[in-house]
């Protein structure tokens, strides 16, 4: 993850790596198939911001205690079922884990009035996704 996001060019703004009993209590409650990319990147920097070269624009991490806490809460089971959040855009879009699909789940992006029906995928699977982390968006001309 480091060489990655480490790479000339890239905008992130890293927050300390999370520790592992942070990490191993996101995975308790996480479904079945956690991306091992995203788990690397809580390693590297728990929680940050920056741009991401996909229709998002924006991304910030959560940090792992927050997302295990959003993602444990019964409104977010009731409201988002199979979607397992990570971040959000920093506007009104949440991004998660569309997880009623089969591993590698994808990357989806969705506004929290309209729900998961308003969601769209903005990455195949977090390895797509990490690698768009830290680099602006060149929308087709």
């Amino acid at each position: 993850m480091a060489e990655i996001l480490g790479e000339s060019g890239r905008q992130w703004s890293a927050r300390p790596p999370a520790n592992e009993r942070a990490i191993e209590h996101l995975k308790k409650i996480a479904p079945p198939g956690l991306p091992i990319e995203y788990v690397d990147l809580l390693r590297y920097s728990n929680g940050g911001e920056g741009p991401i070269a996909l229709p998002s624009l924006y991304f910030m991490l959560y940090d792992a205690t927050y997302a295990a806490k959003v993602n444990a809460s019964a409104e977010q089971r009731d409201l988002y079922p199979g979607h397992f959040v990570i971040g959000s855009n920093g506007g009104l879009e949440t991004i998660a884990f569309d997880t009623c699909n089969e591993c590698p789940w994808p990357v989806v992006m969705y506004d929290g009035v309209a729900g998961v029906d308003s969601a769209v995928v903005i990455a195949r699977d977090m390895s797509t996704f990490v690698r768009a982390i830290g680099l602006d968006f060149q929308q087709d001309t």
